[in-house]
């Protein structure tokens, strides 16, 4: 899995916050489903944007980094 750690660090920010899926998506302003695939490492066709919106809430900071 490709997006594993990233997906788990979501959950686990999210759980010590006290914070339900619905609760980061409402503050997020997207669906419950698509924290949901943030956190099972589903992110092919979430855009960057999105990504980063549930970060924010959660007070993760996102740094991208390209390899080649």
């Amino acid at each position: 899995m490709r997006y594993a750690r990233f997906a788990a660090l979501v959950r686990a920010v999210r759980k010590k916050r006290g914070l339900r899926q619905c609760d980061v998506a409402a503050r997020s302003r997207v669906s419950q489903q698509t924290v949901s695939r943030i956190e099972c490492g589903s992110l092919s066709g979430i855009p960057l944007g999105t990504i980063e919106a549930v970060a924010d809430v959660l007070g993760i900071t996102l740094d991208l980094s390209a390899r080649w």
